[in-house]
Parts: C-alpha cells; structure tokens; sequence
C-alpha cells in the first residue's frame, strides 16, 4: 500500500473523529498512520479553525468544530441550491442528453453537459449556480450520465438556446477540445496560462531554456489570480513561484529533469487551491442573494483548509530540493548566527529584568549608548 498524500491522510483523520471526541492515539490507530504524523496534522487542523481539542484528565481530544461540517446535498461541497434552480437545473440535463444525443447520435459525457449548460446560462441569463473551478466553468450540480433527470418545462427561448449550443458544442472532437475551446471563448486568461505552465512542466525539453518563458507565465499567473481573502493561502502561491524560480536558476539540466514532476505535482496541488478560490468567488453573488457568505463560506472552509496543508507538504519538499549555499567563514556571520540559533522567547519575568537593565543603562549612560552596550555584549563591535 502505497503511502498517503497529506489530503487523503487529514480527510481519514476527520472522519475518524465525525461522530466523537478522539485522543491522538485512538486516530492513529483508524489512520493506521504512526502517531507523530497524525499529532501534526491535528496540530494543523486546530490552526487552521478546522478541529477543537478538549481534555478529559490527562488524555487530549479532538473533535471536528460543528461549523465546519456541512450539509451535504450531493453538489460540489455541499452547497445547496434554491428549489427552483434545482428543477431548472435538472430540466436543462434532460433537454442537453435529449438534444445531444438526436445532434451527434451518441450520449453526452459530464464535461460536455457541464460546458452546455454554462454557455446556455450565460446567453439566457439563468442566474444558476455556475463558477469556474478546476477545469472550466461548471455548475454547482453534478451531472451523473446515469441518472434520470425529471423535465418540469422550459422557455421556448431557453429551448431554442439548448438546442444551438449542443448543435454547436458537439461538433468538438473531445471533452479537452471543448474545455479548451471554453477558455478561449471566455477569454479566461488565468485558466489558458494553467494549461501553458502545465505544458511547459511536463514537457521532455523541460530546461534552463524555459526559464524565461516559465517566468513570464508564472508572472502572469499572478496577475490574473481570482480574489483570494486568506493571505496564507496568497503567501503559499507566491512561495511556489519563489521556489519554482530557484530551482530552475540554481540546479543542473540534469538535476531539473529529476526534478520536474515534483514541480509538475507540486502545481496541481498549487492549482487546486487557486481554483478553490475562483469558484468561491464566482458563486458569491448566487449565495449572497439567496443564502448568506457564510454559509457558502462555511461549505468552503474545510476543503479549503485542507488543500492549504496538502499545498505546504508539497512546498516543503519542493524547496528542499533547492542547493544550499555553503556558508562565508567570515567571522561576524558566525557570531551573527548562534546570536540568532540561540534566540528564544524570554518568560514574562525575565522581560521586565532586561527592561529595568536597559532603563538602567540610559538614565547612567544615555539613549544613544544602549546600541554600543548591545552590541559590546555580543561581542561585534
């Protein structure tokens, strides 16, 4: 067996605890993880506002926070969506399978539903809960080709529309032609940089010769990110670019062949995270009209959370990848350093002893002579 990526680990990990408090011993053994693995993880989650931890004796317990838990309802994250719109929705799946299969002669797949029922929302103005996540635009409500979807009435108009976008539509070889073919009609910049950054990772001419073009598109990237309102989850996409660019401008041709699908994996996950946000974003004017931001948020949260850790996993091998410098023999770079290895917080009691020392020293000696006297005390003056 294979070992666990960080998501499928913390997603084992909650449902291990969903219906009760458990100590860190009791989840390892449901994760069948090693305990130090599993103490990290809940040590993230409790930062990240996903779990509590209470205490029973001496014993610890965690427990999943009741306002991260949502409802679910069979749509992305569990969001739900208004009676109405659910029927609109459900009789657009069964007219775009009808009109689908009567046009190309074969059955529509989940991509192609999808991309159907965004443009037809779009031209019709629907206002359905639609948003543009991993791959494209898509609605909030998932298309199972299997299911049987019950047709309650369209317009005239939104039956028209139906019709010519499918006519349209499944004239596309593919579901990655169609997807493609999206961007490009929505002039959607961010996701037809996604696609360049993935090509250029996964190319086999991956190489110092790309620096400058992975730069550019990595630039881009940036500039075209969605609203993004954690500035953790800001700082952890600009640390790839920075770590990324390090490792393309410090390591041999050879070295950046090994290490081109990590930074391949390490953007996907990257990736997830940005389109977690844009679909968020896109969806907040549905949910704020219907529902409220924080329900919406609250269906967000978790997932969000979770990808921000499985992000950091993926960083924090990336940049060990980066050489390290050896370091300068210099004299006061060595002084400079255990200074600053052997700095630690100071108790409540010993900062008010070096505040009265310090006190001290200006009434006797001046302002002014605070800095020699710091700097004479650890010997680099």
């Amino acid at each position: 067996m294979g070992r666990k990526s960080a998501k499928e680990l913390i997603k084992i990990i909650l449902e291990s605890i969903a219906d009760n408090p458990k100590s860190i011993h009791e989840i390892a053994q449901d994760c069948n993880s090693n305990w130090e693995s599993v103490k990290r993880y809940l040590e993230s989650l409790k930062e990240a506002g996903v779990i509590q931890e209470t205490s029973d004796g001496n014993k610890r317990l965690f427990s999943i926070l009741s306002c991260n838990i949502p409802t679910k309802e069979g749509n992305y994250f569990g969001l739900p969506i208004e009676e109405e719109d659910k029927k609109k929705i459900n009789s657009l799946f069964y007219k775009i399978k009808e009109e689908w299969k009567k046009s190309a002669g074969r059955l529509p797949g989940k991509v192609q539903v999808q991309k159907t029922i965004v443009r037809v929302n779009k031209i019709c103005n629907l206002k359905l809960p639609v948003g543009w996540y991993l791959f494209g635009a898509m609605c909030v409500k998932p298309y199972d080709p299997t299911e049987q979807y019950n047709y309650t009435g369209l317009s005239q108009t939104t039956i028209t529309c139906v019709k010519e976008v499918v006519n349209d539509y499944s004239k596309e070889s593919s579901a990655c032609t169609l997807k493609l073919r999206q961007y490009k009609e929505e002039n959607k910049i961010l996701y037809q940089t996604k696609e360049l950054i993935l090509t250029l990772f996964s190319s086999s001419k991956f190489s110092k010769k790309y620096i400058k073009e992975i730069n550019t598109q990595l630039y881009i990237l940036i500039k075209n990110l969605p609203k993004i309102f954690d500035n953790d989850a800001t700082e952890l996409i600009n640390e790839f670019v920075g770590i990324v660019l390090q490792l393309l401008n410090n390591l041999s041709e050879e070295d950046i062949q090994f290490a081109k699908n990590d930074i391949h994996q390490t953007f996907n996950e990257v990736w997830k995270l940005i389109a977690l946000f844009s679909y968020f974003d896109d969806l907040e004017p549905y949910y704020i009209e219907n529902f409220s931001r924080e329900i919406e948020l609250k269906h967000f949260i978790l997932e969000m959370n979770l990808q921000k850790i499985e992000v950091i996993e993926h960083l924090s091998y990336l940049s060990d990848l980066i050489p390290q410098e050896s370091e300068p023999e210099d004299e006061a770079y060595q002084k400079l350093k255990n200074i600053f290895t052997s700095i630690r917080e100071l108790s409540p009691e010993e900062k008010k002893q070096k505040e009265k020392e310090l006190d001290k020293i200006r009434k006797e000696k001046g302002e002014d002579t605070v800095q020699d006297f710091l700097l004479e005390k650890f010997g680099l003056n």
